[in-house]
């Protein structure tokens, strides 16, 4: 571009060129930023899929706990099975598998990879490893608003409370604190949570708490890390 001016006739007039420069990206090359961007920050590789052979809605999972080494994974679910792997049999192996060196995909029938199960008397939606257990005892909610210890070694129950009037337990949490002397909590459909002292019985509880304003909402997760407590609320 060129201006032109007669400066014999406007001698004092002074010029001011403005230059603008073109930085305007376009869309595509934002989004690819942005995707190179989430690729160093998750930088995530499938290893191990645990599935079921069938298609059944009895393999539904609900639940999903690692325990306090990290050696075992724990499943539960509608199936009413606590299923047990070791996270080093699933990792075994998955270099080369299904899409080359380093990053392949292991796929496992839940059958043949789970080293063992207990069975329960109802359907299941949370898990929690006991602390001060060795990893040796598992909590678990279930349907019918019962809060259940599993013993792993003997494969039965030694705990159980049934506080929530038959309304489905929908969270169990643990004191990270204490060691055996850990104190519980559950959420239920009913409204509460109950928080109890496996070494008391079950009909003692430490105390119930209602969440103010919820109109008997369930309450859908407790956190003793502060001792917190979600609920749904359902409006129309």
């Amino acid at each position: 571009m060129g201006l032109v001016f007669d400066w014999s006739e406007s001698p004092e007039t002074t010029v001011i060129l403005c230059f603008h420069m073109n930085t305007h990206r376009t869309q595509k090359q934002e989004q690819e930023q942005e995707e190179e961007e989430a690729r160093h920050e998750w930088d995530l590789s499938l290893s191990t899929v645990v599935s079921s052979s069938s298609s059944s809605a009895s393999d539904v999972v609900g639940a999903i706990e690692f325990d306090p080494t990290d050696n075992i994974l724990a499943t539960a679910g509608i199936s009413r099975k606590i299923r047990f792997y070791g996270l080093a049999s699933l990792l075994r192996n998955t270099a080369g598998v299904c899409g080359g060196a380093g990053g392949g995909v292991n796929f496992v029938d839940q059958v043949t990879a789970c080293e063992y199960y207990i069975c329960t008397p109802a359907k299941l939606s949370s898990l929690r490893w006991r602390p001060g257990s060795c990893s040796r005892v598992i909590g678990s909610g279930d349907y019918d608003g019962v809060v259940t210890e599993y013993d792993l070694e003997r494969r039965t129950p030694v705990f159980e409370r049934d506080e929530h009037g038959g309304r489905r337990v929908w969270s169990v949490d643990y004191t990270r604190h204490g060691g055996a002397a850990a104190v519980g909590a559950s959420g239920s459909d009913d409204g509460t949570m109950q928080v109890w002292d496996p070494r008391c019985p079950p009909e003692e509880s430490v105390g119930v708490v209602r969440p103010a304003g919820l109109c008997r909402s369930a309450v859908c997760c407790v956190d003793t890390k502060v001792l917190t407590t979600s609920s749904k609320t359902n409006k129309k």
